[in-house]
């Protein structure tokens, strides 16, 4: 509910660790959205597209909005830090995957520690 949810930069954060929890609950069409973002996969799906436009805009609109609020700097173009916190967050979840073994066993470190550590250095470097 709305008297529930969460403001600020913690609102952000929890936009971004909804992504990486979705691509743990749902791994295949997690996995089978970001094939359908590759240049080569030219589908006429709308489905995805649109889906994915949405996406991009709900994230872009609550930068806009948390510049409105005050929570992130004015300098910030939303549509570029929209594909930053993507692009990154795409690079981290894909390092964790691959390092899983390594960072658990080795480093002793979660894989969700080291996200919600790269969400919150992310948001940080967004904020006033």
């Amino acid at each position: 509910s709305e008297k529930n949810s969460q403001e600020g930069l913690a609102k952000t954060e929890a936009i971004m660790m909804a992504s990486y929890n979705y691509s743990l609950d749902c791994s295949q069409y997690f996995e089978l959205i970001v094939y359908m973002e590759r240049p080569e996969f030219q589908t006429k799906v709308m489905g995805h597209k649109e889906v994915s436009t949405r996406l991009q805009e709900f994230f872009s609109n609550h930068i806009r909005e948390q510049q409105r609020k005050g929570y992130m700097r004015k300098d910030l173009d939303p549509i570029i830090a929209n594909y930053l916190a993507w692009g990154s967050s795409m690079g981290i979840m894909q390092f964790l995957d691959s390092k899983r073994t390594f960072l658990e066993n080795v480093e002793q470190i979660s894989q969700k520690q080291l996200m919600e550590s790269f969400v919150r250095i992310m948001v940080r470097g967004m904020a006033c």
